[in-house]
């Protein structure tokens, strides 16, 4: 034999040593992990007589591994898929076991009516589509593989054997449709990173970690996260990955400027906490996408912002893109987009009517009139962005041109509408102008909405951006002497905490993620479940701008 054919095959021995204690080390992981699960397990005295377990594992790239085992115990159960998953050659970055706790056998044929009373994808128990549980899936499985025909209120069977077929349930096959199925909820306990958490097991929030109230670091933690998120889809021309879909792995084409410049914004409202070199030069990217692609020029003195895809200028889409030229030269302490955010301020104040309502929509090119009323929230996005260039120049017409549309607010009650920009208007006016009518408006913005806010199911971010900046408002008209007994800050305070937690069942926490496809692409982004797990840039957008009131406030919330 050669000296050179010696050394290669050393080299192939030495590489297949090394993959084989790295299979080891991570079999070790794995058991040792695992074993800490199953410790804490037994030791629930309200689980000692389940027989059912499921193990998920994941890397934290691919697509999670489930196991389950029956048994005559809990314990002889945990055993048996701790034995099963143990044979995946896999490094476990997340892992989750789940408990069958609750458990009801019903006909096929009724599961319709099981599935017509709840939204789409908001089926939340697992199924069993055999009496021993050999074929079974769990709620995050059956939903993120489609295997529920929400169009139909039953089980996709075609899509059922697809994914029974994949290494991840381990070659399993079901012969024929059953007539019987058992319909089943879960105790989770999910590891991540060396943490434990237990999950919720009932409610829009099963199956994710149980948090706890309001915790600054968790606010933070989530904000960054989803600012993150933001950040990583940025593309190399400055627009975004719009609207992405994570079951069918899709990015929509899509678009939206006004979407485009308030999610810019928040990102540079998360730089003012992080100061992230990166963050800066996405920031910088998206906002040269608008400045070369959307800014209009009617004259030397007025521009727009043009939406391409329905040659339309409209007055929110000024008003944000003014919003984000401003907080970013604040921010950044530069006067580089001054030209061209008073052209655009400009042109809000020629869509402003005398009575201090607004004109919504003019055609492009012709800038010409389209439509007189798109959707209320354009009169508070301009309101709030005329105030922060006020806030920047100093500049009174804009402080006047606020001022007249929020006697015009206050005429036309816009409370009605629980938009959180007129909230943000009301909080920016008052600092200038503390007028009592004023205070109230944001204060009813708040108290007339209560139920519709605690009946939104999921929560809604615009609901929390509501809500927080309402509390800067009490306590502004609070150092103005302003008579606000009536008002009830403890509810608000209340109110904040419950809406809060709501966001956080549409929040891709690892134990949501790991069921998807590519789990990292998706992990810590905002999401809206009834919408095929969809996540729109400005949905994370408005939880980023929520957490950002929040930790602007928290002392106010929680004083010491």
């Amino acid at each position: 034999m050669s000296k050179k054919i010696g050394i290669i095959i050393l080299i192939v021995i030495m590489v297949a040593m090394v993959g084989l204690t790295l299979n080891h080390i991570d079999t070790i992981q794995l058991d040792y992990e695992i074993s800490r699960i199953q410790a804490e397990v037994l030791k629930n005295k309200d689980l000692e007589e389940c027989k059912q377990v499921f193990i998920s594992i994941s890397d934290g790239k691919q697509k999670v591994i489930v196991r389950n085992a029956s048994g005559n115990s809990l314990s002889e159960a945990m055993q048996k898929a701790k034995q099963k998953i143990m044979q995946e050659e896999i490094e476990p970055k997340y892992i989750k076991v789940d408990i069958v706790k609750e458990e009801q056998e019903i006909a096929a044929s009724d599961l319709y009516s099981y599935i017509y009373d709840v939204e789409k994808f908001c089926f939340r128990r697992g199924i069993s589509f055999s009496k021993n549980y050999e074929v079974a899936l769990l709620e995050a499985e059956l939903n993120s593989n489609k295997i529920i025909d929400y169009s139909t209120n039953d089980i996709d069977y075609d899509n059922l054997r697809e994914y029974l077929s994949t290494s991840n349930k381990g070659m399993l096959t079901l012969e024929e449709e059953p007539e019987q199925l058992i319909l089943f909820q879960c105790v989770s306990y999910f590891y991540d990173a060396g943490n434990s958490y237990s999950t919720y097991t009932t409610g829009n929030g099963y199956g994710r970690r149980m948090t706890d109230g309001l915790e600054k670091d968790e606010i933070e933690s989530n904000l960054k996260n989803a600012t993150n998120y933001l950040k990583n889809n940025v593309k190399e021309d400055g627009s975004f990955v719009y609207n992405y879909y994570p079951i069918e792995q899709v990015e929509e084409e899509d678009y939206n400027i006004l979407r485009h410049e308030g999610t810019t914004w928040s990102m540079i409202q998360t730089y003012s906490l992080t100061k992230e070199e990166k963050l800066k030069q996405k920031i910088d990217l998206a906002i040269q996408y608008v400045v070369e692609n959307a800014v209009k020029e009617k004259d030397e003195n007025t521009a727009f912002i043009l939406e391409e895809k329905d040659n339309e200028l409209k007055l929110g889409a000024n008003g944000i893109g003014l919003l984000m030229l401003v907080e970013y030269m604040q921010t950044f302490q530069t006067n580089a987009y001054e030209e061209i955010a008073i052209k655009l301020a400009n042109g809000i104040l020629e869509m402003q009517n005398e009575n201090g309502s607004y004109y919504h929509v003019y055609e492009y090119p012709t800038f010409k009139e389209k439509q007189e009323y798109r959707t209320t929230y354009y009169d508070g996005e301009a309101t709030f962005a005329l105030l922060k260039l006020y806030e920047y120049t100093k500049d009174e017409k804009y402080l006047q041109a606020a001022q007249k549309s929020m006697n015009y607010f206050v005429e036309n009650e816009y409370e009605q509408y629980r938009d959180q920009w007129v909230q943000y208007s009301v909080n920016e006016i008052t600092t200038y102008l503390p007028n009592e009518e004023y205070f109230e408006l944001g204060l009813r913005n708040m108290t007339q909405n209560y139920n519709e806010m605690l009946d939104d199911l999921y929560g809604s971010p615009t609901n929390l951006e509501l809500l927080a900046t309402g509390l800067e408002i009490y306590y502004r008209a609070v150092e103005n002497e302003i008579d606000v007994s009536y008002f009830d800050k403890d509810k608000l305070v209340s109110m904040i905490e419950q809406v809060s937690e709501k966001q956080l069942n549409g929040f891709f926490y690892p134990e949501y993620a790991m069921y998807f496809n590519e789990p990292s692409r998706i992990l810590y982004a905002f999401f809206k479940r009834t919408t095929n797990f969809r996540i729109r840039i400005d949905d994370v957008q408005h939880h980023i701008n929520a957490y950002y009131t929040i930790l602007k406030n928290y002392s106010k919330i929680y004083p010491e």
